[in-house]
């Protein structure tokens, strides 16, 4: 007769078998934000975050968590990123941008075969785009600067130049102030 072996085990089959829960990759998910983009404030931006997948909403702190960048009061692009938690695995990410205010053009000022341009210095430690070009034209040329002035040379003598000065950082642009204009001595 055969014998039996004492360290074999049979599972009752009327038990309950545990199994894991089933784990939903977030990477079809869809992210959406409250708000996209702001004007700088000095304060601190947090849109609201709603995710979804295959339509059904997903429950913020049950499916999934949010992480808000470090420095989201200022100017420039912010990344959010959203982890999967609970039945949920994977990450997605969320983009929103603070622009600098809109500036004002003080003074433009027609030198020899130049011009110098001076505008309202902007909060948020932001670099300008100055556009400019020749009246007539479609066409705009621009410099860059970190000041709150700029001297554009190598313009057409005794020609009339339209300038026009936006503030940036980040891949974040603001606004640009009214054309003024200008003869070139």
């Amino acid at each position: 007769a055969p014998v039996a072996d004492s360290a074999a085990t049979v599972q009752d089959p009327s038990a309950p078998v545990a199994v894991a829960p089933a784990v939903t990759a977030l990477d079809d998910g869809v992210v959406s934000l409250s708000k996209t983009s702001y004007t700088y404030n000095g304060k601190i931006k947090n849109p609201t975050v709603n995710v979804t997948l295959n339509n059904n909403a997903l429950t913020r702190d049950v499916d999934y968590t949010v992480s808000y960048a470090s420095n989201r009061k200022s100017v420039g692009k912010h990344k959010i990123v959203i982890t999967g938690i609970g039945g949920y695995s994977g990450t997605l990410t969320a983009t929103y941008k603070i622009s600098p205010k809109k500036t004002k053009i003080t003074s433009v000022s027609g030198k020899k075969k130049s011009a110098s341009i001076k505008y309202a210095s902007l909060a948020g430690n932001v670099n300008y785009q100055v556009a400019y070009r020749k009246a007539g034209r479609v066409k705009w040329n621009y410099t860059y600067t970190k000041s709150a002035k700029k001297t554009v040379k190598n313009l057409s003598r005794s020609s009339r130049y339209q300038f026009k000065v936006r503030g940036y950082k980040n891949g974040a642009y603001g606004k640009y102030s009214a054309v003024r204009s200008v003869k070139v001595k």
